[in-house]
């Protein structure tokens, strides 16, 4: 039977295993929780308290005989033996699949003691605590869409309580048209957001944050540092390199084929956050749709395999892209940009309906009920 190793239980790992129910094989997920942590519910859970985080493995795979569950972290690959091995094991594969993730990338190791990231429950516990202190001002370290999306959630949790977004390039939401970006810059503004752009951390020591650009420096006293400042591969990559020859980018993602093996390695799969993918020259990372997609299609690969047929390359279906801001917010799903409640409820939806096609006749629908812009 073959034995098939699913390394992080995140959204794409999650779908890899769920996608297999009906394979006959010997399927085993590795994760160092014992439950699955519900990534979009942080936010709600790091301003407000409120929200389940997680939900167990066992209950989301209940009736999958074929599954078993490992709790561990994985410190070595034996490629050669086709051997994952973790802390107090070694487990043998025919296939690996590796969903491990990613974490905050800081410009100093010390600044994780002072700024937390939101990869976790235990970072949304540590942010609420620090939002605790009414009289200290917040400062998001970074102007991507985790950076925009904290700092309207501390603002619309606090009117009174000053809400600074730092950015080292010229606007937030790089990522985005410059129109969207605009769109959400004004969307902060009104809620109460000070964006300083162009300006990048220099220091923190708990008490505040030293910040610098063109003109000049400046210490801001805040207690609630929340860090949104970009982020690695995680450290497997590490030995996907060093034991498998993978190559990884300077984010520490590895660089995967079309059909989302490493080179040289078919038996190994890399999704999610860890895998650099290319699509249309633009790059398909930190998305969750992504994710849920390549985890899909590399069960669906798997099981072409097992019937000795060679899997077509992956293609990623746009779901779109978003940054929401309270119930407003900015999006773009193929050459549709959408801003305000438009964009927040766009979101909603694509949760739902997977494709464009299905997802924007809805949203016009609504756009010209409400009156609100698409």
């Amino acid at each position: 039977m073959k034995r098939i190793v699913v390394l992080g239980g995140g959204v794409g790992g999650l779908s890899v295993v769920r996608a297999l129910r009906f394979v006959h094989a010997e399927i085993t997920l590795v994760e160092r929780r014992d439950s699955h942590v519900f990534q979009s519910r942080l936010y709600a859970a790091a301003v407000a308290g409120r929200g389940r985080l997680e939900s167990g493995f066992a209950r989301l795979v209940s009736g999958q005989s074929n599954v078993q569950l490992v709790r561990g972290e994985a410190v070595y690959l034996d490629a050669r033996q086709r051997r994952l091995i973790l802390a107090d094991r070694a487990l043998p594969y025919d296939t690996l699949v590796v969903s491990a993730g990613s974490q905050p990338r800081y410009e100093r190791d010390e600044w994780q003691r002072f700024a937390p990231g939101l990869k976790s429950p235990e970072d949304a516990r540590r942010i609420r605590e620090m939002l605790r202190d009414r009289g200290s001002s917040a400062v998001v370290a970074g102007g991507g869409v985790n950076g925009v999306e904290l700092a309207a959630a501390v603002a619309l949790s606090d009117r009174s309580r000053r809400v600074v977004l730092v950015e080292s390039g010229d606007r937030i939401l790089p990522g985005f048209p410059a129109a969207l970006g605009a769109a959400a810059k004004d969307q902060l503004l009104r809620l109460g957001v000070e964006i300083q752009c162009g300006r990048h951390v220099v220091g923190m020591d708990g008490e505040s944050v030293r910040v610098s650009g063109e003109q000049g420096r400046e210490r801001i006293l805040s207690r609630a540092v929340l860090w949104a400042g970009g982020v690695r591969g995680a450290n497997f990559g590490a030995a996907l390199r060093s034991e498998a020859g993978a190559q990884l980018d300077d984010q520490g993602r590895v660089s995967v084929a079309p059909d989302l093996t490493v080179p040289r390695h078919p038996e190994i799969f890399v999704i999610g956050d860890l895998a650099r993918v290319l699509h249309e020259d633009a790059p398909m990372d930190g998305l969750a749709t992504v994710a849920a997609q390549q985890g899909r299609y590399v069960a669906a690969a798997i099981r072409e395999r097992m019937s000795g047929y060679d899997a077509r390359p992956f293609q990623y279906v746009d779901q779109g892209r978003f940054a929401i801001l309270g119930r407003g917010g900015i999006g773009v799903i193929g050459e549709t940009q959408l801003r305000g409640p438009s964009a927040w409820l766009a979101a909603k939806l694509a949760q739902k309906w997977s494709a464009p096609e299905d997802l924007l006749p809805r949203l016009r629908a609504y756009s010209a009920a409400t009156g609100s812009s698409t």
